[in-house]
């Protein structure tokens, strides 16, 4: 639409002025357009109150996922570009740095790793819960400095991590699982941490569980160890 009209019609643009009858959406930077009108301009800012990272106009666009994800929780105050309302799907990579299995439910986050020659995506996509009373919250650690992931839904052990390791990168809720096979889960993903495999705090290794307690039955090494189930999938 133009910018310009009659000279007869209302002026209501505020050309940057706080007036809330005149504050235009996307900010229209003084053109009268009634299309970018908003209610309490943020100018650019990321203002919860008007929605707006760089401004999608309620399109789709993963570019303008929100900050503070609500990560399929539909809360308005949250609520993020694209949201899938909790059905979440649970993509998988090989991070071919350290060779770990990764996972990750969260929609920018998955395109970008397609895009990162590091990363390997496996064509093995898993449909993970919807929030309720079966499913549990799967909680993300990562230690940034050797770039390995830690997932868990013990809820005791991850408030032990936030408080004994605050030098790792707490992602907070990373998806839903299944709490056990008898509310849904079909496969229990187990973990095996390798002590000595580099970096600080070593590696660890997903996988179903029975694969899982094979392959630290079948290794020699004292420091490898099975932790046990970290979630249902």
């Amino acid at each position: 639409m133009s910018g310009k009209h009659n000279d007869d019609a209302p002026k209501t643009d505020d050309k940057g002025n706080d007036d809330p009858t005149s504050h235009d959406l996307g900010d229209d930077q003084g053109v009268d357009d009634p299309m970018t009108h908003d209610i309490g301009d943020d100018k650019g800012l990321d203002n919860p109150a008007t929605h707006d990272v760089v401004d999608d106009r309620g399109v789709d666009n993963p570019a303008t996922h929100d900050v503070g994800d609500d990560r399929g929780t539909n809360a308005p105050t949250t609520h993020d570009a694209g949201d899938d309302h909790g059905r979440h799907q649970l993509s998988l990579f090989v991070n071919q740095r350290t060779q770990q299995l990764i996972f990750s439910a969260d929609r920018a986050e998955t395109e970008h790793w397609r895009g990162d020659d590091s990363k390997l995506a496996l064509s093995l996509p898993v449909a993970v819960p919807v929030a309720d009373d079966s499913t549990v919250a799967v909680w993300r650690f990562h230690d940034t400095a050797s770039d390995v992931f830690f997932w868990t839904a013990d809820s005791a052990l991850k408030d032990s991590l936030v408080h004994e390791h605050p030098e790792l990168s707490f992602d907070g809720v990373a998806f839903r699982a299944f709490r056990d096979d008898s509310t849904g889960g079909h496969t229990a993903i187990g973990v095996v941490w390798d002590r000595d495999a580099g970096g600080a705090y070593g590696s660890f290794t997903y996988a179903p569980a029975q694969d899982a307690i094979q392959l630290a039955g079948v290794s020699a090494d004292d420091h490898v160890e099975y932790l046990g189930v970290a979630f249902w999938i």
